[in-house]
């Protein structure tokens, strides 16, 4: 028999010879989506601020547009007070007017602040004065006594006294002691001081008002150091 030679063909490995692709970032492409990643937070932000602070943000620009240009010059509240206010006397210091209503220390001043009820932005319409409960409150100036009310909402119990062209009030008070109708002297005592109303601790809530109109009553007073 013939032998047939087999000749088996070696096979031959398909060696890859793959280069090694390193694939690099495009640092074009970073730059892109690091800015459009910047964008989306700063519209979401907006997006957060604008739901949850618009009436916050309201508040602030309510009061700047209504007080921005309000200061209280001594000068033109007395040309504005009738005659015979003691805010007449121009050749004499417009603060020895008045004296304090009550011994004690500015704790929040005229004008903008934090509510401390609401923690929103609100435009406090007095000086309030820290003291003890039960300290003397005084009239700043005399005058007669036009209102005395018990439990308002807000002041608590106050007083008003009517100085011939404007008026003071004096809210929070625990107790009263002056009455409709009589007439005190600067200095005279006419309630005491305390924490009634919308009020978060014992203290004199002060305000002066000309034909209704609240102003700072702060440089009429001689209040040192304080507010």
């Amino acid at each position: 028999m013939e032998e047939q030679l087999i000749i088996e063909e070696p096979q031959l490995e398909e060696h890859s010879n793959e280069e090694s692709q390193t694939k690099t970032f495009d640092p074009h492409l970073v730059i892109i989506l690091m800015h459009c990643a910047l964008c989306g937070i700063i519209i979401i932000a907006v997006l957060i601020i604008k739901l949850f602070f618009a009436d916050y943000f309201a508040e602030i620009k309510n009061w700047y547009n209504n007080n921005v240009d309000v200061e209280t010059k001594i000068e033109d509240v007395a040309a504005e007070v009738g005659v015979g206010g003691p805010l007449e006397h121009i050749d004499m210091p417009f603060n020895q007017e008045f004296v304090n209503p009550i011994i004690g220390q500015i704790t929040s001043p005229f004008g903008y602040r934090i509510d401390p009820f609401t923690g929103k932005p609100s435009n406090h319409n007095g000086l309030d004065i820290g003291a003890a409960k039960g300290e003397n409150i005084v009239a700043a100036a005399s005058g007669v006594v036009r209102k005395c009310e018990i439990g308002h909402k807000d002041y608590g119990n106050y007083i008003i006294i009517d100085h011939n062209g404007f008026s003071t009030l004096y809210g929070h008070c625990d107790s009263l002691v002056a009455k409709v109708g009589e007439y005190v002297s600067a200095g005279e005592h006419i309630a005491e001081c305390g924490s009634t109303g919308r009020s978060t601790g014992n203290h004199l809530h002060f305000e002066i008002r000309i034909n209704d109109t609240r102003i700072d009553p702060k440089p009429f007073l001689n209040y040192v150091n304080n507010g």
